[in-house]
């Protein structure tokens, strides 16, 4: 059934377009604009909201225009009295109000104004419905193409959005369907950027931020086309502004637009690192430290909880490397242990040059096997890397 709200401060009226109106609509009433706002907050929706001008504590424009940057698309009728000669300039000049009804109108008249706005909610509702199948089709394709282009990271794409949308949940924000669609479309700069994301740049935690901050500008011509989409404005803001954030959230419950896009730029950041390091065979442990230091800004609980959201993939194909050939970076694939049994590096560790400098003295004196075995994925990261990488 089509819903419609009324909003005054005059319980008499209420209980009046109650009767007069719930044989054809549903009727929901709110005695003042804050408490409408809270309705909208918690996800009603209402095609129509019929609101009085003049209410205490915040008049009926302030309530529509707080409403209209939320993002809430209800047909919105203003009901105002003789004394209110400047409102009809001012709801011109907000946009927001459908209509505008001097008091005492008629039943008829809000009939027939409310009837014309559930028809132009209507309309506007199948331009949607036409424009999310342009928008649907759009992701799909984009998505594909990143997979296309880097069938490292084929499942990427969809393993970042989940992550993703556990921090909202975890963090009890509101998972907005921009941030997840600007997660999934995270990895579009790697597809823009001349150099590839495969090899040289994986070194350590310091590889992760240098490797997203070569592909700026890739992602900066991604986020523009991906903005030239319907309905994707938001997300093209997002990923306009994720290389650059340093993983502190502004507001667990954002409105602002400027919040909105501040908030999904480092959720995603955010995801996009845990998987990426998780990607490459660091195990969770490592991952939940080295995100606590790429994103000192981060609220406390984020490492954490994306590192015992986001498995490991334990399928993960191993390397067999001589001892001589191991890079800093590189991550174990399994526990390494000298020939008399005592543990040297743990499993799903990422070598440090201390590391590594151990392993070449223990091979020297006989005291390990010629070989180890790493994680495929690690590997090839750093098969052309220089020996000389820094690590913190």
């Amino acid at each position: 059934m089509k819903r419609v709200l009324f909003v005054d401060d005059d319980p008499t009226l209420l209980s009046s377009m109650s009767r007069l109106f719930e044989s054809r609509y549903e009727v929901v009433t709110a005695n003042t604009a804050r408490k409408a706002e809270e309705l909208l907050d918690r996800g009603a929706k209402f095609e129509v909201i019929v609101t009085d001008q003049r209410m205490p504590e915040q008049t009926g424009l302030e309530m529509v225009d707080r409403l209209r940057k939320q993002g809430h698309g209800s047909r919105f009728i203003m009901l105002t009295g003789t004394g209110d000669v400047d409102v009809a300039t001012q709801a011109i000049n907000l946009g927001g109000v459908f209509r505008l009804l001097h008091k005492p109108a008629t039943a008829d008249e809000l009939n027939a104004a409310i009837a014309d706005g559930f028809g132009d909610y209507a309309k506007e509702a199948a331009r949607d419905a036409l424009l999310q199948k342009t928008f649907v089709g759009a992701v799909s394709a984009i998505t594909t193409m990143i997979d296309e282009a880097l069938p490292e990271f084929v499942g990427l794409s969809a393993r970042v959005s989940k992550t993703t949308e556990a921090l909202c949940k975890h963090l009890e924000t509101p998972a907005r369907w921009e941030y997840l669609v600007a997660a999934r479309l995270a990895l579009a700069g790697f597809v823009a950027t001349p150099s590839t994301p495969d090899a040289t740049h994986w070194r350590g935690h310091d590889a992760v931020a240098e490797q997203l901050n070569d592909f700026a500008a890739g992602n900066a011509k991604a986020a523009d086309l991906i903005g030239a989409i319907p309905r994707l404005d938001v997300p093209s803001q997002i990923l306009h502004a994720f290389p650059e954030s340093n993983g502190s959230l502004c507001s667990l419950r954002p409105k602002s637009p400027g919040a909105i896009v501040s908030v999904g730029a480092n959720l995603v950041r955010t995801s996009l690192l845990a998987e990426m390091l998780l990607h490459h065979g660091v195990g969770p442990d490592d991952a939940c430290r080295e995100l606590a230091e790429l994103l000192p800004e981060a609220h406390e609980a984020i490492p954490q909880i994306v590192a015992s959201h986001a498995k490991p993939a334990e399928d993960l194909k191993t390397k067999r490397v001589a001892v001589e050939d191991l890079e800093p970076g590189m991550v174990t694939a399994e526990t390494i242990s000298g020939l008399d049994g005592g543990v040297l590096v743990r499993a799903r560790k990422r070598l440090t040059i201390s590391h590594v400098d151990n392993l070449l003295e223990a091979r020297s004196n006989r005291r390990i096997e010629s070989y180890v075995l790493v994680k495929a994925n690690s590997y090839a990261a750093f098969r052309d890397a220089s020996p000389h990488a820094s690590f913190r």
